[in-house]
């Protein structure tokens, strides 16, 4: 008889031991009874319990970690109780195809995509007024849109920050949890500052109940803000004041399931050099509510919005052209391929759009080369002497007709006038 003193966690096969568990675990030493004298080796073999993690929603467990880690942007992860494998991470799941998250987020949410308009000569707002690419508030001049959202609404702007203060709101007096604005620094309903972040430079913000997408980047709420408030949004607004804030406005609009239902763009009017925003949807212009003065941008050739998967858009807006008649949106700069008014965006749609404005000319005009205008036509004109000669003369459409300076002579008669067959 051997007696082995083993110090390990053991397991033995039954054969080759008395008195020994085969699956024992916290044992420091062992005396073991080998009986006989076999050849075949002792094999000792660890005992391990796989670690369960608890990870909190946003998070998940990584493959290669022994803790939990914040989900990376194009995943979401919603937390539960994980066991760890080396090979495989636990709770990371990937967004379907158009939707897309954030780092942290803990659901997906449809993408957003840009559409682009090419006018092609002509402008979103009437000929009446000329588009600016942004309207920039010196500090004092502000706007009531007029328009309280509810909570199904989505809000697009674009827009510029050059002091500290509020470039979009809701305007009370009391100071209230329901107001919400987008300052330099932060968007905030409430009390709460839902986002920090640096918007002293240009930056497109969509947002409704569900996230707010940051220049292409979306990222859900840290809670569920409400944006069904009892006033109406201002631009260049001042908490619980009515002063603006300098900063420079590009585009606001606001869309209802599918629909934009407010569409502000900067513009001049023309007739008396009022700078304003223009709302594409009612053709309402609205001023400076505040004082001074506000700075005109430079001229702008195309407006845009967005549209979002699985909810798509419709775009009513009819930009003009002199001696024009729009007829459509097209897919294409040839304008022959679905060419609509209103335009409509499906749900299934994905991708940026853009759509080129296609143009009917007046009677009297033709579009140029480059497909900006349509200009006056030019008609050939033949001056009959009465004798048998011709001299050959131009004029424009619209225009006035300049007779020759030399009147002609027949003889025996008195020259009295020329007589027009305009066929």
């Amino acid at each position: 008889m051997i007696r082995l003193l083993l110090f390990a966690l053991l397991f033995v096969t039954p054969a080759m031991a008395d008195n020994f568990s085969n699956n024992q675990s916290g044992v420091s030493s062992c005396t073991i009874d080998i009986v006989g004298s076999s050849s075949t080796p002792i094999t000792a073999t660890a005992n391990y319990s796989p670690i369960t993690y608890n990870c909190s929603a946003g998070t998940y467990l990584p493959a290669d970690a022994t803790e939990c880690a914040t989900c990376t942007a194009n995943n979401y992860c919603t937390g539960g109780q994980y066991s760890y494998n080396e090979t495989t991470p636990q709770g990371i799941n990937p967004c379907a195809a158009n939707y897309t998250s954030s780092a942290g987020a803990s659901t997906c949410v449809p993408m957003s995509y840009n559409i682009n308009y090419v006018l092609n000569g002509g402008s979103s707002v009437p000929s009446t007024y000329t588009q600016l690419e942004y309207l920039e508030s010196t500090g004092t001049q502000w706007i009531d849109t007029g328009y309280i959202p509810d909570d199904n609404v989505t809000i697009n702007i674009t827009f510029e920050r050059t002091t500290d203060g509020w470039i979009m709101g809701n305007v009370i007096s009391s100071g209230s949890d329901n107001d919400f604005g987008i300052s330099n620094t932060a968007i905030r309903f409430g009390t709460q500052y839902v986002l920090h972040k640096d918007f002293s430079s240009k930056s497109t913000v969509q947002m409704n109940k569900n996230g707010y997408t940051i220049n292409g980047v979306h990222t859900t709420w840290l809670y569920t803000p409400k944006m069904e408030l009892s006033e109406s949004i201002y631009l260049f607004w001042a908490r619980n004041s009515v002063a603006g804030k300098d900063g420079k406005m590009y585009s606001f609009s606001i869309s209802n399931t599918n629909n934009i239902i407010i569409n502000l763009l900067p513009a001049r009017r023309n007739s008396d050099n009022v700078l304003g925003m223009y709302d594409t949807v009612s053709g309402t212009f609205f001023t400076n509510d505040g004082t001074g003065t506000f700075v005109a941008g430079p001229d702008a050739g195309s407006s845009w919005s967005q549209y979002t998967y699985g909810t798509g858009a419709t775009m009513s807006a009819t930009p003009t052209r002199t001696h024009s008649t729009f007829a459509g949106w097209c897919d294409d700069a040839a304008l022959t391929s679905n060419c609509a008014t209103p335009k409509t965006i499906g749900t299934t749609a994905t991708g940026d759009k853009t759509f080129y404005a296609k143009y009917l000319c007046d009677t009297g005009y033709s579009t140029n080369v480059s497909n900006t205008a349509c200009d006056a036509n030019t008609i050939n004109i033949q001056w009959d002497d009465g004798n048998g000669g011709y001299t050959a003369g131009t004029c424009t459409y619209g225009g006035s007709i300049t007779t020759p300076v030399t009147a002609p002579t027949k003889r025996g008669h008195v020259f009295t006038g020329w007589t027009f067959d305009l066929n």
